[in-house]
């Protein structure tokens, strides 16, 4: 059969569908190569959020039409549903060797693909439903220690500068028996640790027939697989619900580790941002949150440069984060995006003041996680030990997110282990394995 190779840009949700695609492909016989110079087919699911991702994308479908002739490009993904018209003009579209999948069309393409390899039908199918949503079983597994198990899609919250609703459509949730059969699936693999992701994960099972949630859900996971450490993505603020704390909380396997968008901490721009909430409703959520967890990782996105944002206005967000007790920063500068309001809002942020701002509020994000990483010296936290770094030294995170190096053995990998963690001011800390 055809010899495959993937690439993926963008997010959780982006990689496990196509680490889905490779799987089924690779259940039909088809062999996965790490060189697209051996690959009878590239597959390349791409993303769209900022444009510096979709230029990345583009460039690099290009790249790989150009230097591999010998193979077809199949393209899926948020740029494709952005500049479908745009990739459609390419001479390489128009000769049949580039396929081009929207986000609807992308749970087929593995069939189209085994079908164009066996007799050349190039047929794209049909959009699907958008009303449901199939989980796309990953039969074959790669030899990550962590999975990625998405069990929703889609997002209705419209945030005036996302352009993610535009290009995969309403909050859609993956029946709970299907998660629990690809969760199952990740178990008997021997994976040891499943992030659960999703485009909007926190509206879980609003659509759901039977009446459910993240919270819900959650704690039924870690109850089926109690040797498997759970770990939630990115919520919403307005998403952390009482009983998702109680359940993290209370199940040993849910890993005290939350990612949380706060975007700005002005309530100005969080209104011309269409968030909803306050900073200072935002800032007593993590308090709260820090009550409950204390140890926990609290990891806060942030956008800098949204238009309209003044030096008064970052001020104001820096003095929030300065404030709040939160573990470490993702850091964006806004991009315009097509199809959103912000992109036609007036006092636009020039690309040099953007810079300045997100190289501040980084270098706060390290002097955070410092401070996370100094208050956990001499403690002992349980690590999944992942892969080897440099020399012999291996690698992983604690169950609060902390990234630790140790001295050991192959002995030790994919096993979750207590350590003492020893903080040296290094970007991670140093562990010995806990007697």
């Amino acid at each position: 059969m055809a010899t495959i190779y993937l690439h993926c840009f963008g997010c959780k949700v982006n990689q496990f569908e196509l680490d889905a695609i490779g799987s089924e492909l690779i259940t039909h016989g088809c062999i996965q190569t790490s060189d697209p110079a051996e690959a009878d087919c590239i597959i390349i699911n791409t993303c769209a959020v900022t444009a510096k991702a979709e230029g990345a994308a583009r460039r690099f479908i290009g790249h790989m039409v150009r230097q591999h002739t010998q193979a077809l490009v199949a393209v899926t993904g948020c740029c494709v549903q952005l500049t479908m018209d745009q990739l459609r003009s390419w001479p390489e579209y128009e000769s049949g060797r580039l396929l081009l999948f929207d986000n609807y069309e992308k749970a087929g393409l593995a069939n189209v693909l085994l079908n164009t390899i066996q007799n050349g039908s190039k047929s794209i199918p049909g959009d699907n439903d958008q009303a449901s949503l199939t989980a796309p079983r990953i039969h074959h597994h790669t030899h990550r220690t962590r999975a990625l198990l998405r069990i929703q899609d889609g997002c209705d919250n419209y945030c005036s500068y996302c352009v993610v609703p535009h290009l995969r459509g309403p909050s859609v949730s993956v029946p709970p028996t299907e998660i629990v059969t690809q969760a199952r699936s990740y178990a008997a693999a021997g994976y040891r640790e499943i992030v659960v992701t999703g485009i909007n994960l926190g509206a879980y099972g609003a659509d759901c027939t039977e009446k459910t949630d993240i919270a819900a859900l959650m704690g039924e996971l870690c109850a089926l697989f109690p040797d498997i450490r759970f770990r939630l993505s990115s919520i919403e603020p307005r998403q952390l619900s009482t009983g998702l704390l109680k359940s993290m909380q209370q199940s040993a396997n849910f890993m005290p580790h939350l990612h949380i968008p706060l975007q700005s901490g002005d309530n100005d721009i969080l209104a011309r941002m269409n968030r909803d909430y306050t900073a200072q409703w935002f800032g007593q959520m993590v308090a709260d949150v820090r009550r409950e967890l204390p140890h926990a990782a609290i990891g806060i996105d942030v956008l800098v440069g949204f238009p309209g944002e003044s030096d008064a206005h970052f001020d104001t967000t820096r003095t929030l984060l300065q404030q709040i007790d939160c573990s470490y920063l993702h850091v964006f500068p806004y991009s315009q995006r097509p199809r959103t309001p912000a992109a036609g809002f007036a006092e636009q942020v020039p690309s040099s003041i953007k810079t300045k701002r997100a190289q501040v509020l980084r270098e706060l994000s390290a002097h955070k996680r410092h401070l996370f990483y100094r208050r956990h010296h001499n403690s002992v936290r349980h690590v999944l030990i992942e892969k080897h770094r440099q020399g012999s030294m291996l690698h992983g995170y604690t169950d609060n997110y902390i990234a630790v190096e140790l001295t050991g053995d192959d002995s030790l990998m994919n096993r979750v282990v207590p350590v003492k963690l020893e903080y040296t001011g290094a970007e991670r800390m140093r562990a010995a394995l806990a007697r």
